[in-house]
């Protein structure tokens, strides 16, 4: 019952965010800002304090997971072929 209630949020809170998203990148804002905005809206008064407290710490997980992960992902799978510039313009801004 508390499961299917916290799926039912998050599927709310997606939607609503991809919605924003795309209202935003219509009017020519960041597409992430209207995303944000609808989880600081929406997420608070539909998820419990627990609840909320997880998606933050797994939001901070992947966001500080994301660069290192980009860079084996760039080195594995960027060799010498058609495709060479892009990797190199990738490689070049991503973290070190």
């Amino acid at each position: 019952m508390m499961t299917e209630s916290l799926i039912l949020n998050l599927l709310t809170i997606l939607t609503v965010a991809w919605l924003l998203g795309y209202l935003f990148s219509r009017f020519g804002m960041p597409l992430m800002l209207g995303q944000l905005l609808a989880g600081v809206i929406l997420g608070p008064p539909l998820l419990t304090q627990q609840q909320f407290s997880a998606l933050i710490i797994m939001a901070f997980i992947t966001t500080s997971l994301a660069p290192i992960t980009l860079k084996f992902a760039l080195q594995r799978s960027c060799q010498p072929d058609e495709y060479s510039n892009f990797c190199r313009i990738l490689s070049e801004t991503s973290p070190r």
